[in-house]
């Protein structure tokens, strides 16, 4: 009996050694993986930012163009830009998982911020015909201004991404007591409950698609849960199918 429990003691042992090694060996693969993301992701950068500066050559260059010129140039210009959205995403998603974040308080004229990002979606927008429409308080808070710009940047795009042709889209701002309320709504198809715990999962695809063919990378919603986190706010989705839905982060006023 006893030479049968030594034998099992020793076979535990080895387990356990080869368990450690693969987590070991698992762990090192992640690191690797991640560094490479970061790397290859920011390299990604230049030579796309390089193809824009040549369409906006091209555009000054010849004003005159006929139709099919300047089709084939906006083609080339929402390719890179769909590209660079991708890249920030991977990015931003590569940052988070490695703990490397930022989050930096300075003042933020609130009114200023979310016309900047309507601003930055006024083109793609019109080109369905979207109204979007801006409203904000005239407040100032204490929050990190580029996060809760890529929190606003990754609503309003997929608000405009999966709203129909015309649907209008409101970004908005609303103080209460000690928090702010940023809102994002829609007119789009709704979220299916079943699918509302898939929201935020990274890489996750819901039934809807974008209306105009857009790309999506099912990493802007995950990335909005987790920058909104780490300001210390929270999120909430009210959606209904058929009728829209309205994006909402909550946040502490100091």
């Amino acid at each position: 009996m006893s030479a049968l429990v030594e034998k099992l003691e020793v076979a535990n042992e080895t387990l356990e050694e080869k368990v450690l090694r693969r987590k070991q060996q698992l762990s090192e693969a992640n690191s690797a993986k991640d560094h490479f993301l970061g790397i290859a992701s920011h390299d990604l950068k230049a030579p796309i930012a390089g193809v824009q500066g040549i369409i906006q050559l091209m555009r000054l260059e010849k004003k005159d163009r006929d139709e099919n010129e300047m089709s084939y140039l906006n083609y080339m210009e929402d390719a890179c830009k769909a590209m660079l959205t991708l890249i920030t995403n991977l990015l931003d998603i590569n940052r988070i998982d490695r703990g490397e974040m930022r989050f930096q308080k300075e003042s933020v004229v609130v009114k200023d911020l979310l016309t900047r990002v309507g601003r930055l979606f006024a083109t793609q927008a019109a080109k369905k015909e979207i109204p979007l429409d801006v409203s904000s308080p005239d407040v100032v808070i204490q929050t990190d201004p580029n996060n809760l710009a890529r929190i606003l940047e990754n609503l309003v795009s997929n608000a405009v991404k999966f709203s129909k042709h015309g649907q209008p889209i409101q970004l908005s701002a609303a103080q209460k007591d000690h928090h702010i309320t940023f809102s994002v709504v829609d007119n789009g198809p709704g979220i299916p409950p079943g699918e509302m715990p898939l929201l935020f999962k990274k890489f996750s695809h819901l039934t809807n698609k974008p209306t105009a063919g857009e790309g999506s990378t099912g990493l802007g919603l995950a990335i909005v849960k987790e920058l909104t986190e780490l300001a210390g706010g929270s999120l909430t989705v009210d959606s209904t199918v058929g009728k829209g839905s309205v994006f909402s982060v909550h946040l502490p006023i100091q």
